[in-house]
């Protein structure tokens, strides 16, 4: 994929907002792993080679990720992976009431270290809070 989902909060902003000096490292409260909710196809080129392409669906941002981007990720609830990552079409119906902003009130900020910043860093180590 190309780009990447970046701050459009300033350093100040995000200090006051989440009372840390470097961009938060975003996370559930409980701790578990989350999915996006994405797209991805495989599609022929008019030279006729297969292209691979994929996005991350984005909403409006809850009231926890406001403070840094007017926009976030789609965090799909646990129970609905399942039917997400399931072969065929997912119908709309089904699909549409998942695209909306994940709870704020199920989400934390932690304060890392700024190897995060470095894509020369690929350790746990980028994620450990300080």
């Amino acid at each position: 994929m190309c780009g990447r989902f970046t701050l459009t909060a300033e350093p100040a902003d995000l200090q006051a907002a989440f009372n840390l000096a470097e961009a938060p490292h975003i996370q559930l409260k409980d701790g578990a792993p989350f999915a996006f909710a994405g797209l991805w196809e495989v599609w022929c080129a008019p030279d006729e080679s297969l292209i691979k392409s994929c996005a991350i669906i984005t909403a409006a941002p809850n009231a926890f990720m406001e403070k840094i981007h007017d926009r976030m990720p789609v965090i799909l609830p646990p129970a609905a992976c399942g039917a997400w990552l399931s072969p065929g079409d997912l119908p709309a119906e089904t699909a549409l009431p998942l695209l909306k902003a994940f709870a704020a009130s199920k989400m934390k900020a932690a304060q890392v270290s700024t190897l995060v910043n470095s894509p020369a860093f690929d350790s746990p180590e980028c994620v450990k809070p300080v």
